[in-house]
């Protein structure tokens, strides 16, 4: 296999991860406090979806991030709400919600765009419009495994050094 090619491919696998890996970081905190999201897959999908379909109806990629930060608010509240109050299973809930996600995002994808299997490109963020954009994408590429790297350490005192997120073990 060629050197330049397996070196792209890490690097690329390296960068698609650190979303998960993220996710993955505030599931254990979540877990940590005895709440099991296995739903978590689906805010992702939802908080991926309403952010490019906002960002590319609006122009915006801030109002497109706030969007998703909404809407994935709105999805953990909905499991709570399902959880805490119908006392449902938080296993089958996760599940109900990935599922509810899935559905939801592919049936809006293809009532809006009335494409399916397709990529579209949002107008704002391809080709970056910035002067620097050379500089710009290089420093997302080792920004995003940076945020991983800082943030896993960060997540061990508060996972691992208490019995339940904000008791001390003493």
């Amino acid at each position: 296999m060629d050197l330049e090619l397996l070196t792209g491919l890490l690097q690329s696998t390296v960068t698609m991860a650190v979303p998960l890996l993220l996710a993955a970081l505030g599931e254990l905190l979540a877990e940590r406090a005895g709440v099991i999201n296995v739903g978590i897959e689906g805010l992702l999908l939802t908080g991926a979806f309403v952010a490019m379909a906002v960002t590319y109806f609006s122009g915006a990629p801030v109002l497109g991030l706030m969007a998703a930060g909404g809407a994935g608010l709105l999805l953990a509240a909905l499991f709570a709400y399902v959880v805490v109050v119908h006392s449902a299973n938080q296993v089958v809930a996760g599940i109900a919600l990935n599922l509810l996600a899935i559905g939801v995002t592919g049936v809006a994808y293809r009532a809006i765009f009335g494409v399916t299997g397709a990529a579209l490109t949002v107008p704002g963020l391809s080709p970056l419009p910035f002067r620097c954009s050379r500089r710009f994408r290089s420093s997302v590429r080792r920004c995003s495994p940076r945020t991983v790297s800082a943030t896993s350490p960060l997540s061990w005192c508060p996972a691992w050094r208490s019995d339940s997120i904000g008791r001390s073990r003493g």
